[in-house]
């Protein structure tokens, strides 16, 4: 993993998780029809992040997965720790075997348009309308990069799915 980022601190994810999900669900009468299933991994070790960044993103995939459900779905948010060495090829951020977060986002709605996906962390045209700027994908992956971290996203017809790597201290909370 990176070099820790300033202001990080340690980080009970699943606390957070519970968090965002509270005040996304008071905030956002879209997830009123939406079912979110938590399958939180205990004990987690603590994430070594700025908590204000990961409530960021993580209020991001689930307001922009609400969105693309208007007529309900299902979200599931996972956390484990895991190995960086099993974290797909292509990018794992430091030393390989170095313990790290896996924060997985998946929602089952119709899937991110190809368009989008090929430039996913990019700023792109939306095809939301209304105040939609297009640029959420690419503030979630910069929050996610400013956090010393890493993001993936797989994309089809039977959802989108959100990987985050994070960070973590030893010690387990």
């Amino acid at each position: 993993i990176s070099p820790t980022p300033a202001r990080a601190t340690g980080v009970a994810v699943n606390t957070l998780i519970d968090e965002v999900v509270r005040f996304c669900r008071l905030g956002r009468p879209e997830l009123a029809n939406v079912d979110i299933r938590l399958n939180l991994a205990t004990p987690l070790p603590q994430a070594r992040i700025p908590a204000d960044k990961l409530k960021q993103a993580l209020t991001n995939l689930l307001f922009n997965a609400a969105e693309a459900m208007p007529q309900g779905g299902r979200i599931e948010i996972t956390s484990q720790a895991i190995s960086t060495s099993a974290w797909p090829a292509g990018g794992t951020p430091g030393a390989q075997g170095s313990n790290a977060i896996e924060l997985t986002v998946a929602d089952n709605g119709p899937g991110i348009p190809p368009e989008v996906l090929a430039r996913q962390f990019q700023p792109v045209q939306t095809h939301k309308g209304g105040e939609h700027q297009g640029l959420g994908l690419s503030i979630i992956n910069k929050l996610v990069t400013e956090m010393g971290g890493m993001l993936q996203c797989q994309s089809g017809a039977e959802g989108t799915r959100f990987k985050i790597l994070l960070p973590v201290f030893a010690t387990t909370a």
